[in-house]
Parts: structure tokens; sequence; C-alpha cells
């Protein structure tokens, strides 16, 4: 009897040690799974907003190839930024968690007050245009208010922005991509 005893509870004691060993490869297996299922799908949301705003770049790319066009001619650059506007505004109502669409002209060479700026409201999708950013009331190092304009322009190809908090829609904790425009001669003249 005493044998038996021992040997049951021997057998217990390895059910015990086995069914936690398996319990745990299971839960980490599932957890690697569910890891990997998110990560695809933030890779293809990033993926689908870089595609949305690479779309408003092959629009506007040749068209703004000769920034003196609309220098000299402003009806001309309001035709241009009616039908960029129409894409952004679709590109911010159709793309999964965009918050913002814009296309802001350098301030040097087009009046700072040029642009496009819509916002979408998180609560109700509303989508409304906002007050343009004074680009040249703040320091290029100010990431909060213009960190979006520069940062693309210094590294003079398409950027993520880290997550940095958007001072000018409402202290919005975000991250934005944004493609500089250049001329021929490799001035910047917008970002979009």
């Amino acid at each position: 009897m005493c044998c038996l005893v021992i040997c049951s509870v021997t057998i217990g004691a390895i059910s015990i040690i086995s069914v936690g060993t398996i319990l745990s490869d299971n839960s980490e297996t599932i957890m690697q799974l569910q890891s990997s299922t998110s990560s695809q799908k933030i890779d293809k949301l990033f993926m689908s907003i870089e595609q949305s705003i690479n779309t408003c770049y092959d629009f506007s790319a040749e068209k703004l190839s000769d920034i003196s066009v609309f220098v000299k001619n402003t009806d001309q650059l309001n035709s241009f930024n009616d039908s960029i506007g129409s894409l952004l505004k679709n590109v911010v109502s159709n793309t999964d968690c965009a918050i913002s669409g814009y296309i802001r002209y350098n301030p040097d060479i087009l009046k700072d007050d040029i642009g496009i700026f819509y916002v979408k409201d998180t609560d109700t999708g509303k989508i409304s245009e906002f007050p343009l950013t004074d680009i040249k009331a703040y320091d290029k190092n100010d990431k909060e208010h213009v960190g979006w304009y520069y940062t693309p322009i210094e590294n003079k190809k398409p950027t993520w922005m880290p997550p940095y908090i958007n001072k000018n829609i409402g202290d919005i904790y975000m991250t934005s991509y944004i493609i500089p425009v250049f001329d021929k001669s490799n001035n910047p003249i917008a970002i979009i």
C-alpha cells in the first residue's frame, strides 16, 4: 500500500509539473501570436498612411516643381489648393487613424498664410479646416509647433516624426508621416 501511495504522489507531481510546463509553453505561444498579429496590424496601418500621403505627393510634386508659376499667378495657386485640398480631405476622411492632412508652402517663397490644414475631430469624425501655424513665429527647433515642417526638409526625404505633442491642434500626442517637396534645384518648396 505504501508503494501505491508513493507511486501515486510521484505520478501526481510529475503530472502537475508537466501540465504547468505545457500551460506555460502554450501561454508563451499565444502571446507571441497575439504580438505578431498586433504588429502586423500596426504595420498595415502605417503602410496605409504612407500610401495615402504618397498619393498626395505624387499628385503635387510635378505641379509644384516650378513654384514660380504659383508665385506669379495666384489663380493657379488657388486652383491647385482647391484640388489638393479635396484630396487631403478625402485622405483624412478615409485613412484609418489619420487625424490631419496638410500642405504647407515654404514661407520664404509664398506668404506664410498659404496652405491647407484639415483636422478630424476624433470624437465625431467631422473634418474641419484649421488655422495655419505661423511657421516663422517659432524657432525651427521647436518640435511641438514646427518640427513637422523643418524635420522632413532637413532629412530631405519622407519622414516619420517620432511621437510628439502637437501644440497646434490641442496637445494631441501623435506621430506624423510627412514628405518634403523640392524644386528642380533642390530648394524646399512645401511639405505634405
